[in-house]
């Protein structure tokens, strides 16, 4: 089969995705498109779970389980290029202008080093030193990254977290101390209270 463009590619899915529309009676909105995206998502994480090892094989073999992978693949490609149909997007000119300068940068950085100017302004976690679990995970961003250096919402969280379950035990712990302070006193002024009448 010759190589096709993404145009090409897409006016061919488009096709057969009308033909799917007619005979089902689907209306394809644009939200159609992403919800189904979403679906052809869900299947792909699910056939790749049990390709991997972390699902039920359901007595699948392992080829079967790697063609179904490569189906799963397919839909979600299909469907992230016809929900961009729908909307009026240029996938070809997104690409290149979302992406290829990125490819621009990275390949002269590896040249010449650090020089050169990235398209937008990289984060504080950019080419930071990872330790060894990082070096395990290909140099991915390393775990256990301070808290300076988290997302605000990340602290939020966290601050909540501390709200509902650290101040709570305090006030249990004070509450308990009240109760076990006026138990005795109470005990205290009773057995006083008993050895005067005596």
């Amino acid at each position: 089969m010759a190589a096709m463009d993404l145009a090409e590619w897409t006016s061919r899915l488009e096709t057969v995705s009308a033909g799917y529309a007619e005979a089902y009676a689907v209306d394809r909105t644009p939200e159609w498109m992403l919800l189904k995206l979403l679906e052809e998502l869900g299947e792909l994480s699910q056939a790749w779970l049990v390709a991997s090892g972390q699902g039920r094989d359901r007595g699948r073999t392992a080829e079967e389980q790697r063609q179904s992978v490569a189906a799963e693949c397919a839909d979600v490609v299909a469907m992230a290029l016809l929900a961009a149909h729908r909307m009026g997007v240029d996938v070809e000119a997104a690409l290149e202008e979302k992406w290829l300068p990125w490819e621009h940068y990275h390949t002269e950085r590896r040249k010449s080093g650090a020089t050169v100017t990235p398209p937008i302004t990289l984060d504080s976690n950019a080419f930071r030193p990872c330790n060894n679990e990082c070096a395990r995970l290909e140099h991915r961003t390393c775990r256990g990254a301070p808290m300076n250096n988290w997302p605000t919402s990340a602290k939020v969280v966290v601050v909540l977290l501390i709200l509902l379950i650290v101040v709570p035990a305090i006030f249990k712990l004070v509450w308990l101390a009240v109760t076990a302070a006026l138990v005795l006193g109470i005990g205290y002024v009773a057995i006083q209270a008993i050895s005067r009448k005596r």
